[in-house]
């Protein structure tokens, strides 16, 4: 059960937005191209939620 929620892209984004606010980033996920999109879409909604970046 738990690898079947880690590979949904809900997952995806919210780990990417928790290590970026942990400053601990980098995939944990074997290459899938939409996992790793959410994952950088998450990534960037910390950047933009804490100020770090402009929304694109």
């Amino acid at each position: 059960m738990l690898r079947k929620i880690r590979n949904t892209l809900l997952f995806a984004f919210v780990q990417g937005f928790i290590e970026n606010l942990d400053g601990c980033g980098g995939r944990t996920h074997p290459t899938n191209a939409d996992w790793n999109e959410a994952y950088d879409r998450g990534m960037n909604f910390a950047d933009f939620v804490t100020g770090n970046r402009e929304p694109a």
